[in-house]
């Protein structure tokens, strides 16, 4: 896309950084660029296009939603077609978000989706993790084995919160089931309303000019 290129070459961006601000500021040097470009309307979808097709580099949630809220709602009229797509597309994003099911766990499961090990100790993990009444699991074992229980179930992140019982000999492992990815989701749902809020907000008339 030259129009695109021709608008990196303007945007005041080192593109070697991977910092989700640095390239929230990379999508905003790139929409005022192309706005300055001829004909804008033309040279914003080309951006929008190359900004959809590497969500990887440019992800809705850490990037483009920033810039969305940076630009919204006022902005020059080249550049205003950019923008209302842009945040549209975020807008999108978090309607399909706040629309999925919000409800605190019904018992004591707990998703165990992440777990790929299959050794015995991740079985006995995995059982506890689908068990509707147990709150708590011990694993008794060698520190070896505790390590990778606990390595396995860090890189899952299951809803568990862990503890070394120093009681005998070996040591114990005590796992204890939380509501954690639920409370997250709360928390999220939260931020994606609050930002629909002000993606949605109509934008203030400009004051006036006296005669």
């Amino acid at each position: 896309m030259v129009a695109v290129g021709r608008a990196e070459g303007c945007a005041r961006w080192d593109w070697g950084e991977r910092g989700a601000d640095r390239r929230t500021a990379a999508v905003l040097d790139l929409a005022h660029a192309v706005a300055a470009l001829q004909p804008s309307a033309t040279r914003g979808d080309q951006l929008l296009r190359a900004l959809r097709a590497n969500r990887a580099r440019w992800p809705l949630d850490e990037v483009i939603l920033p810039a969305a809220l940076a630009l919204a709602p006022a902005g020059s009229a080249a550049l205003r077609p950019f923008a209302e797509a842009l945040r549209a597309d975020v807008a999108a994003h978090l309607r399909a978000r706040v629309a999925l099911p919000l409800e605190p766990p019904a018992d004591a499961a707990r998703s165990t989706d992440g777990l790929r090990c299959t050794c015995e100790d991740c079985r006995g993990l995995r059982a506890f993790l689908h068990n509707r009444r147990e709150l708590a699991w011990t694993l008794r074992a060698a520190e070896a084995r505790r390590r990778h229980v606990l390595e396995v179930a860090h890189a899952a992140k299951v809803d568990l919160t862990f503890r070394t019982e120093r009681r005998g000999s070996p040591y114990s492992l005590v796992c204890t089931k939380t509501q954690a990815s639920y409370a997250a989701r709360v928390v999220q749902r939260e931020a994606d309303q609050a930002a629909l809020a002000k993606l949605e907000r109509p934008a203030s008339p400009s004051p006036r000019r006296r005669k």
